[in-house]
């Protein structure tokens, strides 16, 4: 009796594990709630399948980031990285939800490494990788745009994706796109995509810090200096070559206005063809012979379809008849 009433309680407390093991999985691929863990080696896909989301090593790095890639194209092109400047040295990284709806990621020590610091408290948070590469934070009841907590669009990093925006957001957020600074290291490099607030342009700055070398750096100073100069060379000689396109182009425009005879009202090309026309000496125009309709008319008995020759671009032409 003892073996069954055993034997029965081993098969409840095994599918009691099986049930809340289901249950821990009964979110979509795409969703973290508030109780789930990713950690390193899992990842979640969009409902399309289109973006994944986990944990990665750009290039030849063996820092851990937490990213979302290209499920479909390619699954090394990262187009947004959670920790670009706080990498994981080993792969102990968890990445949670907690009951306010901030997104935590952690190291082995249970320290933050990065956080979204999301605004605002969800009632039962959820992290969704949405098809369009943006992982946002919403209520699990609540799939509107406009009632997420947080969103990964507005926080970009090297990539472009459809659907973002850059520049000052409703929320008052400058959003723009910035570089990695190499294929290993996804932390903001020196090229930045973003909107100027007093001009509105789409501009593209580059961010290159030039140090003067101190006098007691010797013989590595003026290597220093040399690499500098050389960074300085390659940065303007560019821009010199579109100065002096500038240059030309306004110049040829002054030419092009000087060629107006602003005597005359007339063209250069005009006066030119007035010339080529003009007979040495002549200064009046010929004398030409004048008809009247009827004389006309009666030239050609009435216009008539017999004496028709034809039709050039000034109208029709007509046989005269002595």
């Amino acid at each position: 009796m003892k073996s069954l009433s055993l034997r029965l309680r081993l098969t409840l407390l095994i599918c009691s594990c099986f049930s809340s093991s289901s249950f821990t999985k009964s979110l979509a691929a795409d969703t973290i709630a508030a109780n789930q863990n990713l950690t390193d080696g899992e990842t979640i896909v969009s409902s399309g399948g289109n973006y994944g989301m986990g944990f990665f090593s750009p290039g030849s790095s063996t820092q851990r980031y937490l990213g979302i890639w290209y499920n479909k194209i390619s699954k090394g092109r990262i187009v947004w990285v959670a920790n670009r400047e706080t990498p994981i040295t080993d792969k102990s990284g968890v990445f949670k939800v907690d009951g306010r709806g901030n997104l935590m990621l952690y190291d082995q020590n249970s320290s933050v490494i990065w956080s979204s610091n999301t605004s605002g408290q969800a009632r039962n948070p959820v992290a969704q990788l949405l098809e369009t590469g943006n992982l946002v934070v919403r209520n699990l009841e609540d799939p509107s745009p406009e009632n997420f907590f947080w969103q990964s669009f507005h926080h970009p990093g090297n990539t472009f994706l459809p659907g973002m925006k850059v520049g000052r957001i409703a929320s008052g957020l400058d959003v723009m796109i910035s570089s990695w600074k190499s294929t290993d290291d996804p932390s903001p490099g020196d090229y930045t995509f973003e909107v100027d607030p007093k001009r509105l342009e789409l501009v593209v700055n580059h961010n290159l810090d030039l140090k003067s070398p101190s006098a007691n750096q010797g013989q590595g100073g003026s290597k220093g200096n040399n690499k500098a100069a050389v960074i300085a060379g390659s940065v303007l000689a560019p821009l010199l070559v579109v100065c002096l396109g500038i240059c030309l182009l306004i110049r040829k425009k002054k030419m092009e206005k000087s060629k107006f005879d602003t005597s005359h009202g007339r063209s250069r090309k005009e006066q030119i063809a007035e010339d080529e026309f003009t007979i040495p000496g002549q200064d009046e125009d010929f004398d030409l012979p004048h008809y009247d309709f009827n004389t006309l008319a009666n030239a050609t008995n009435g216009f008539s379809f017999h004496n028709l020759l034809g039709e050039g671009g000034f109208g029709p032409v007509y046989k005269v008849t002595h």
